[in-house]
């Protein structure tokens, strides 16, 4: 089985919390833009630790949840 992408992941767990991309945002000071860019897989690197520890947070997971997916963007 083929690990999701970090746009996969993200996608599934802010829906899943019940967030829009908006309403992400909002609670974890990331701009709108750079969630956008990131669900659609528009950006080409991944992105920082630090980023994704606000988004893990913006949707209650722990950071682990995204670190299979996280380094499987960087190959």
């Amino acid at each position: 089985m083929i690990p999701p992408t970090f746009a996969e992941k993200l996608t599934e767990l802010r829906t899943a919390s019940g967030l829009t991309q908006m309403e992400l945002a909002e609670k974890t000071g990331v701009p709108l833009a750079t969630i956008r860019r990131f669900e659609a897989g528009a950006n080409k690197r991944s992105p920082s630790w630090g980023l994704v520890v606000r988004l893990a947070a913006g949707v209650g997971v722990p950071c682990r949840v995204f670190s299979v997916c996280w380094h499987q963007d960087e190959a």
